[in-house]
């Protein structure tokens, strides 16, 4: 096996290209996310009335009852949507995508999850001009969701930068992300509502043609030419037509001068070792090696319940309790996006200089509890804002997560752990919006007997976040570092 040469500069990001492809990928996701969800409610309020409807031309008191009622078909959509693409798809193709990156390139799949970005702009535009059933945006979201590109761009990361400067470098990869958010809703918000869906379309044509032109590959052993050889691969498949089986059993001698026999036990052994190089489902046992590995995996479906359980219940909680608009949620998502850009790129590596993962992954946790806690008191909607914009501190999570792993596994082994680790956390996405959906539903409905208290899936937040803060306890009391801190910048 190759030894990798690892370039630890910020530059590394960008010679690679994928620090620029994941820019292009998450704005072609964030550009038309405000419109989604006034256009959502919009279909489910024209289902029920019967007629075209535009629920933010009625103030919150003069609502009818079909918009307030579509809120919740919407939500109850999207929570069976993120449950079946998270917890169903993400939890058992992440792992196999990821083990199979480790034997067949990272590129590949990357390129597959910017063609699945292209079938979700597809399906709006669809909807929009030839009147598609909107549910078909629900499937194409789930196929996106179960080939998400974001665990083989970190494996791909792992590939070149050494143990000592990944959790920089993850976190940097993920600022560039996290600046397509910040740039997608202002793409959105300059188009128009009426070619939103046109220019995500063409910005995600872009970024595949992108892909397939500038993303290198990074497995050490790829780099190298140490592939399997086709010829292994191809060998039975074109000793099969008849032609050839009735030479070869007359004892007439195969290509290389091979007999009957000698070609059987050939082709046998290949498809054997073809076989054994599937990834598998198996692949998600990495989580559950050692103590330390459970211990994550715990932290990380915890994170995972409370930060998609409060992503998909906040956008409903500020749009019935506290009146947000569409303009209102697209200059929240350019704030969110350069808070994340902030932490990511200029936070993250700060801390870094005067701490190991372990108190970083303690931070992330203590402050998802503040957000949490203080949504539920928030009477106001510049004080929700607030917390949201103070809970992007909490993406240190992942980072630090991923470089525990990583550097607790071999280099051939990164895109299965990487995989594993985001299959777990697709579990607790999936899980977190039943939770929360459910529990809003609870206190907000009269049928079911609970006082109104829109706040409560913020409390079992606040509860869920101070679990994953003993669980991060837990790790930082138990666990010593396998790497010194290292003193390098970026």
């Amino acid at each position: 096996m190759a030894t990798p040469i690892y370039r630890d500069t910020t530059r590394s990001i960008y010679r690679d290209i994928h620090g620029v492809e994941g820019s292009m990928r998450r704005a072609g996701q964030t550009i038309t996310a405000s419109q989604v969800i006034a256009e959502e409610r919009d279909y489910f309020a024209a289902q029920r009335a019967g007629h075209t409807v535009s629920c933010e031309e009625y103030s919150k008191q003069e609502m009818p009852h079909y918009c307030k009622e579509a809120t919740a078909d919407s939500l109850a959509w999207s929570t069976l949507s993120d449950f079946v693409s998270k917890s169903v798809l993400g939890f058992l193709l992440c792992p196999v995508i990821g083990a199979a990156g480790d034997i067949y390139g990272r590129k590949p799949f990357m390129v597959v999850a910017c063609v699945a970005n292209v079938l979700v702009a597809s399906s709006l535009v669809l909807y929009k001009h030839r009147g598609l059933p909107f549910y078909w945006y629900y499937v194409a979201h789930a196929i996106l969701e179960a080939v998400t590109a974001a665990p083989t761009a970190l494996a791909a990361l792992s590939d070149c930068v050494s143990p000592q400067n990944r959790v920089k470098c993850f976190g940097l990869l993920l600022a560039c992300m996290s600046f397509g958010v910040m740039l997608g809703p202002v793409i959105g918000k300059e188009v128009g509502e009426r070619r939103t869906f046109e220019v995500s379309l063409m910005w995600t044509l872009c970024t595949v043609i992108f892909s397939l032109i500038f993303l290198k590959e990074t497995v050490p052993h790829l780099q190298v030419n140490m592939a399997p050889r086709s010829s292994d691969l191809v060998q039975p498949l074109l000793a099969a037509p008849a032609e050839v089986a009735q030479e070869s059993r007359e004892g007439i001698p195969l290509a290389g001068g091979s007999t009957n026999n000698e070609f059987q036990t050939a082709a046998s052994s290949c498809w054997r070792n073809a076989a054994a190089k599937l990834p598998t489902l198996a692949g998600i046992k990495i989580l559950l090696r050692n103590k330390l590995f459970r211990t994550l995996a715990l932290c990380v479906v915890i994170n995972g319940i409370v930060s998609e359980g409060m992503h998909d219940t906040v956008n409903l909680y500020l749009q019935q309790t506290l009146a947000f608009t569409t303009s209102d949620r697209l200059t929240l998502m350019m704030a969110l996006g350069v808070s994340s850009l902030v932490v990511q790129s200029l936070l993250l590596p700060l801390l870094v200089r005067f701490m190991h993962e372990r108190q970083i992954l303690l931070i992330g946790v203590g402050v998802t509890i503040i957000q949490e806690l203080g949504i539920a008191l928030a009477t106001e909607a510049w004080q929700a804002s607030a917390l949201m914009i103070l809970g992007t501190v909490s993406f240190v999570i992942f980072p630090a997560v991923g470089t525990l792993k990583a550097n607790a596994v071999g280099k051939d082994e990164q895109g299965q752990i990487q995989g594993a680790l985001y299959g777990a956390q697709s579990m607790g996405q999936g899980i977190g919006p039943l939770l929360f959906s459910g529990t809003y539903q609870l206190f907000t409905t009269s049928k079911y007997g609970f006082p109104h208290f829109p706040a409560a899936p913020f409390i079992l937040g606040t509860m869920f976040a101070t679990m994953g803060f003993l669980v991060a306890l837990k790790v930082c009391r138990d666990h010593k570092p396998l790497f010194p801190r290292s003193n390098t910048g970026l």
